[in-house]
């Protein structure tokens, strides 16, 4: 079975009998990303909340522009590239499918992910809307969990560098292997980590355009 990250492997012939045993093997980068502790966190609970499928990938791509800048400006983003990148399925009449991405993001606001958008009609010869020129407006709460985000990342750094020993690292400070702690050590790293902030603040009130 194989997904975008990785393979899971079954031993035993692929038997899936109760006494089989299975791994997941991930793409390279992904595991080094893992094991370098270089990755953004995002809100597993707002994924879950998210049924969306055009949503849900809106909701990824806008965590990562924020994750990769200090701005908070809205984001801007045409229908036609997210009909092309989200892999969403496109009606035989052009209208739905755009209606559909007014539905995806209308999704964004009412799950608090967004504050709210402006939308911007581009028209062919005719009186016909062939593309959408959105503006992404993000909320607090996202903006916040965005922020924790980041702090976890960068006390994911600290931790890195102060544990790892010389011998666990390569040249350019990638981990050769898993770095084991011991308890009290874990624990401490926990605590570390509670003590970042929540990102729980309460969404604001919607406003659409």
């Amino acid at each position: 079975m194989r997904g975008k990250g990785g393979s899971v492997r079954l031993d035993d012939g692929d038997d899936v009998s109760g006494n089989t045993e299975t791994y997941l093997e991930f793409n390279p980068l992904v595991a080094m990303a893992i094991l370098s502790l270089k990755f953004q966190s995002i809100s597993y609970e707002m994924l879950m909340k998210i049924r969306n499928p055009v949503s849900w990938w809106l909701y990824k791509r806008l965590s990562l522009h924020y994750h990769t800048t200090s701005s908070v400006d809205p984001v801007e983003m045409r229908a036609s590239d997210i009909i092309t990148n989200s892999g969403m399925n496109r009606s035989k009449r052009h209208r739905d499918t755009l209606r559909a991405i007014r539905v995806a993001v209308e999704a964004l606001v009412t799950q608090g992910v967004l504050a709210g958008y402006d939308k911007e009609p581009e028209y062919g010869s005719g009186s016909e809307i062939v593309d959408v020129l959105y503006a992404f407006h993000p909320s607090d709460a996202f903006c916040e969990q965005i922020r924790r985000g980041k702090a976890i990342a960068e006390q994911n750094a600290r931790s890195l560098k102060r544990l790892a020993k010389p011998d666990d690292v390569d040249a350019q400070g990638r981990p050769r292997r898993p770095i084991v702690l011991d308890r009290v050590t874990a624990n401490a790293v926990r605590r570390e980590r509670r003590a970042l902030p929540t990102g729980s603040k309460e969404a604001p009130s919607v406003k659409t355009a």
